[in-house]
């Protein structure tokens, strides 16, 4: 795509259209140049390529304006709504707009219908409600803390055998999830 210094037909301008972490450019949701691109690519490969689903990584940059750059694990833990819903959000609407285009376009328009996954950060509420409902629409959540717990007690097995096992911690982060909501979870070996 057209890498203008200025944004272009696709990219944020200036500092915004930048992520420093990851050194690439962010996608200006808002123009419907964009939503058209991005959506097509979606449709092209699921049909070229037979695919039965998709995966929205990093989802957080994706649903707010300040994409998620500098901060804490702890600025959405224990969020009240006002911080994803009210006026000091941050919520980047035309990505929320594209997400929730995306799940249509994925479960009504292509044949057979995509399951979809998010890997979101922050604990968006709605990720997996339906459009219909005013949700994102994804089928599931990437449950993000379970992999790095399976490393923890995976690295307790060196431990002496008379070492305590973190049954409550355990327990809390297979239980942790909204009671709508759906999670895949996995663990890398």
């Amino acid at each position: 795509l057209p890498q203008h210094a200025g944004g272009g037909p696709y990219f944020l301008p200036g500092e915004a259209g930048h992520h420093p972490g990851w050194g690439s450019r962010l996608f200006d949701y808002s123009r419907t140049e964009v939503l058209r691109l991005l959506l097509a690519t979606i449709a092209h490969f699921a049909e070229a390529y037979r695919l039965d689903g998709f995966r929205l990584d990093a989802a957080s940059t994706v649903l707010y304006r300040h994409r998620c750059l500098g901060l804490s694990p702890a600025h959405f833990c224990g969020a009240r709504y006002e911080a994803f819903f009210g006026a000091s959000s941050d919520v980047d609407e035309g990505g929320l707009t594209f997400v929730m285009l995306a799940n249509l376009l994925a479960k009504r328009a292509l044949q057979p219908p995509l399951l979809t996954v998010a890997e979101e950060s922050s604990g968006y509420p709605g990720l997996c409600a339906p459009t219909h409902a005013w949700g994102a629409g994804f089928d599931y959540r990437m449950a993000m803390g379970i992999p790095d717990l399976w490393g923890r007690e995976l690295a307790l097995a060196h431990a002496p055998a008379d070492a305590p096992l973190p049954v409550c911690e355990i327990a809390d982060e297979l239980t942790r999830a909204r009671c709508d909501e759906r999670r895949l979870a996995y663990a890398e070996c």
